[in-house]
């Protein structure tokens, strides 16, 4: 969701190789120059 919202622009939309790139390279600068925090995950089911 963070790579699709925040990361990729619209242009990157454009056709499958500039999609394919922008996408390359998001996931290249991921740690170093582009982070994701992550929050603790609740998730409560009640089983019956």
């Amino acid at each position: 969701r963070k790579l699709k919202k925040e990361w990729l622009d619209p242009e990157d939309y454009f056709d499958k190789d500039s999609l394919f790139y922008a996408v390359n390279r998001c996931l290249a600068n991921l740690g170093t120059n582009l982070n994701i925090k992550y929050s603790k995950f609740k998730y409560v089911r009640e089983i019956k």
